[in-house]
This record gives C-alpha cells, structure tokens and sequence, in this order.
C-alpha cells in the first residue's frame, strides 16, 4: 500500500512578520528608548540640583543650631573655585579658670561660676609686675596671634562676670580681658577687649500726662579691635558713644536688657572677618561691618591681660583702672578658622563664592543669595537667606 505525505498530513504554514512591520516595531522602540533615556537625564540633573539646595539649606540650619549652643557665631564659606562648602572650626589659643592657683592668693576666690575666680583687687596697680601672679597676663606664641597676615580669620574674646550693684553718678571701669601688645598694659597698644562701663539710664516712670525721668545705674558692655592701620571700632551695648570713664545719661537702652549686678553673665567680642559683634550671653547686642583685611602688623606679640588695664582718658595720661568688686571667670580666645569641606553633587556649581554668618541669637549677618547652576541643562536655583535666618529658593528653568 503506497501512500503519500497527504496521508500523514499536512503541516500549516506559519505566518511571519513582514520587513515593514520589523522596522516599524523598531521604530516605535527607538523612539520609547530615547524618551525614556532623555527623562533620566533630565531627572537626574534635577535630583543633583535638588540635593546642593538640600546640602545648602541643612548646613545653614547646623550652623544656626551650633551658633546657638556655643554661644558663639558660625560662618560658612560656599566656595565657587573650589566648589564645597566649609564649615568653621574654633580653635582654641588661650583659655583660663583660675584653678590651681595658690589658695592663700587673696586674686582668687572659690566664689567663681565654675569652680574658682579671679577677684581683682585695689592693691593690683602695685603688685601687677609680681612674678608670682601668674597668667592673668600671659603672652601667646606668635602662631597664636589672633589676626594672620593674607588670612581672613576670625576670633572669639569671651569671659564671664558677675559684677558688683552700679550705683547712680559713679565713674567706674571695670576691665574684664583684653589682647594687648606683649608687655604692655596699655589699652592702647591693645588688639582687641572688653570692659564694663557704669551707666546712668533715664527711665520714665509715673501716670500717662505726668511723667518724670529717672535717673537708674546699670552697666554699658564695651568691645573693641583695633585694624591694621591703628583704627579702633568700638561697640557699646546701649548703641552710644561712650567716653570710658564717664557716667553718661540717655535714653538709649541695652536690648538685653539692664545689668543690675550680682549675677553671671557671659560676655564676648566677636570678629569673624568681615564684621565685629558684642554679645551678652548669647545675644546680639551690637554689630558693625568692615572691609579691610583682617591682618595685624607682624611685629605684633599678644599677651592676654585679665581684671586690669591702663586706659588713659581725653587730655589725661593713662591710668591703671582696675576691675575692683568684678569677678571673672572662664576666659577664652579662640580662632574662627574655616575647614570640614562639603562638596556640591557632581555638575552643580555655585556662581560665586559667598559668605554666610550665623549668630548666637539665631539671626543671619546680612541678607544674602546663593546661587546654583547646572553645569550642563541650564537650570539654576537661587537661595536666598534673610537676616533672621529664613531661606526661600527660586528654581529657573531655561
């Protein structure tokens, strides 16, 4: 019996894409691929973007925090050359506590806000020169000066006092610390300090229609450095010319408020580079800009001076004043120098290089934008900082 193939059957045919429709298919992919490829690229130029704002905004709000914790400012450098953020370190040059001094020494007392505290006295003129006083006068080394030549470092003068009650139409000084020239207790030949100043406040008192001013005693809190070229920026708590030595009636007022005595407070004269600042346990009490370079001539050899100061007054040659009844304690002098680098997500890069200083009492020295640009894309974003700290970003899309 012959058969044919027909009797096992047939095997169909299969029906196969054609030429057109392979490349019409490879079309459609090629078109899906490049959507898909230029929408990453997209976002991930925008997370890159998104993450400097995020790195910008987190490290202003650390800064602020550490401001206000330290009791001292924070600068941050967004640097466009090098295209990082710094940070600031303070780096300690000189600090004393009176702690381990002979207990016999009438300059000391247990009575400090930590432990002991230097108690000057009126017999200090005298004995100022006696070996056996020890550091409150101590000269730095050189590496410790505060200011460096072609360097914009800052710095940080802060002790803590308690000073005796003031009295209405006193005359008293009250030096806490100052840096002066090694050797010298000459306010003159001093770089930076701080002293306490009595103050005749008029104070309005009585019914709405019937008033009268009155006279009340408080201390004035003065800071000052002294620049390159021998100039003296002064700064009072209470915002006025204050001629040391002098009781001096205003209506200007102290925005921390009135210094009645008897109790501890923490006082600083701060330099960041740029501007000078007095503080009073935290706050601001008066701040002032200047632009030259923060240097002091190289000769120059710091000591550290604590509770006395010769300050000589207009027409007058200069007078040992010392801080008689004033306790101090906690003295310190740190360097503001800026380093723990952050750097900005790869293709971010700043148009131009900013400074940025947050104060103990969470506000912002002076308003400010920072600008960030994609490297390639074209978009950018604006963050701009106010002087209380709040942060608005304005994104531009080309």
């Amino acid at each position: 019996m012959g058969g044919t193939p027909a009797a096992f059957g047939r095997i169909p045919a299969r029906d196969a894409f054609t030429l057109l429709e392979l490349l019409i298919v490879i079309g459609i992919l090629t078109t899906l691929m490049g959507l898909t490829v230029g929408a990453w690229l997209a976002t991930s130029g925008g997370n890159a973007l998104v993450g400097a704002e995020h790195l910008v905004v987190d490290t202003l709000r650390q800064a602020r925090h550490t401001a206000r914790t330290s009791g001292g400012p924070v600068v941050l450098v967004f640097d466009k050359d090098a295209r990082q953020v710094r940070g600031v370190s303070r780096i300690p040059l000189w600090q004393e506590g009176f702690e381990g001094f002979d207990p016999t020494d009438t300059r000391i007392t247990p009575g400090g806000r930590t432990g002991a505290a230097l108690a000057p006295g009126a017999g200090w003129s005298s004995e100022w020169s006696d070996p056996a006083l020890g550091r409150p006068i101590d000269p730095l080394p050189r590496l410790n000066r505060l200011e460096r030549p072609n360097r914009r470092d800052g710095w940080i003068l802060s002790a803590a006092v308690r000073p005796p009650r003031p009295r209405v139409g006193e005359n008293r000084v009250l030096p806490v610390v100052a840096v002066v020239e090694s050797g010298s207790t000459a306010l003159e030949q001093s770089a930076a300090g701080l002293l306490l100043v009595t103050y005749d406040h008029l104070v309005q008192v009585g019914d709405p229609g019937r008033t009268a001013d009155v006279r009340s005693a408080t201390w004035q809190v003065v800071g000052w450095r002294t620049d390159p070229a021998g100039g003296r920026t002064i700064l009072t708590s209470h915002g006025v010319a204050s001629q040391v030595g002098s009781a001096t009636s205003s209506a200007a007022v102290d925005p921390a408020g009135p210094i009645g005595g008897d109790r501890w407070l923490e006082l600083a004269v701060v330099w960041d580079g740029t501007s000078l600042g007095l503080l009073r346990n935290g706050r601001t009490l008066a701040v002032t800009s200047r632009s030259e370079p923060a240097t002091l001539p190289d000769p120059f050899t710091p000591a550290v001076i604590t509770g006395r100061l010769d300050i000589a007054m207009t027409g007058q040659p200069a007078d040992p004043r010392v801080a008689d009844g004033l306790l101090i304690d906690d003295v310190a002098l740190w360097r503001l120098g800026a380093d723990q680098a952050a750097p900005l997500p790869r293709g971010i890069d700043l148009a131009s290089t900013v400074r940025v200083v947050a104060r103990p009492d969470g506000s912002v020295a002076g308003a400010t934008t920072i600008v960030l640009r994609e490297s390639t894309g074209g978009r950018s974003a604006a963050i701009t900082i106010d002087g209380a700290g709040r942060v608005t970003s304005l994104v531009t899309v080309p």
